[in-house]
């Protein structure tokens, strides 16, 4: 199936079309065949859709307070935000199917479905209970992880409703019978925005970091680990509540964070700069290392 034409036509770099709600029924239909190959890369695909945004509204800071004021470019915008939310809730109709796939036999059609599911916060109460469950049965530690981190994803802002969940991505960092798995747990308590996760978080990140070759195998088949594991191993750091930066800060991270400096990744780079100078400035150290 030509799925990179696809691309090209309902999603590209961030943004939907209008077509691309219309597309949505017909990628459902194919998913739900089992001699369709590449199943998993639609899942993929349709999780872009579910997160695509409008051209105009991602490209704000390009326009000029005029531009943005200006009665054509508010229609057009209008006219976007709608495709998105016709997209976005096209994709989301396919919930049932998804749920299902859980139990699939393919790992890769299990991650990417659980991926997919992290995108629709406004079902946490459907979905939360529906992952919680899987937990149980799940025997593979790359999909375990998606777990993981699909849940931290749907509770985001909302751990204190979700006890029992919380308390799963806790068990899990503490107990996890894998490092992927425990590196997972981890980034899904930083996920969740809860200020109450212990310095342990970092402990698994930073050890994971410091060691790479224990999770990256595992890590570079997830459908979230787009840019490889030390990339997302950054973001999380860097989505830690600043008020954690002193008490958790590590030398093992300082030492990491100027390592990365010295790459040519400029993302990953400008990530590890940010972080390292919020650390050196609660350490009351000199930003300019």
């Amino acid at each position: 199936m030509a799925l990179r034409s696809l691309y090209g036509t309902i999603y590209h770099q961030g943004t939907v079309y209008q077509a691309s709600a219309y597309a949505v029924p017909f990628l459902l239909e194919l998913v739900q065949q089992e001699e369709v190959q590449e199943r998993e890369s639609i899942l993929s695909l349709l999780a872009d859709l579910a997160r695509g945004d409008a051209y105009h509204r991602q490209h704000m800071r390009i326009y000029t307070d005029e531009e943005k004021h200006d009665p054509s470019f508010q229609k057009q915008l209008e006219e976007e935000v709608f495709e998105v939310d016709c997209t976005h809730q096209a994709v989301k109709d396919g919930i049932p199917l998804y749920l299902e796939l859980l139990a699939h036999q393919e790992v890769k059609i299990r991650t990417n479905a659980i991926y997919l599911l992290s995108y629709f916060r406004s079902e946490a109460a459907q979905l939360v209970p529906q992952l919680s469950t899987r937990f149980q049965y799940e025997r593979d530690q790359g999909v375990y992880a998606c777990l993981l981190y699909s849940v931290g994803i749907l509770i985001k802002d909302q751990s204190v409703a979700y006890p029992d969940a919380f308390h799963l991505l806790e068990q899990s960092l503490e107990k996890g019978e894998t490092d992927p798995i425990r590196v997972a747990a981890a980034m899904a308590l930083i996920r969740t925005g809860s200020r109450s996760f212990s310095s342990r978080v970092l402990d698994v990140i930073l050890e994971a970091i410091m060691h790479p070759e224990t999770v990256e195998n595992v890590y570079k088949e997830l459908p979230w680990v787009e840019d490889g594991f030390l990339f997302e191993a950054v973001i999380s750091l860097s989505q830690l509540p600043s008020s954690f930066h002193h008490s958790l800060v590590d030398p093992r991270l300082i030492d990491f964070l100027e390592t990365v400096r010295a790459q040519d990744e400029e993302t990953l780079d400008q990530i590890a700069l940010d972080l390292a100078l919020d650390l050196h400035s609660e350490m009351g150290l000199d930003p300019h290392f």
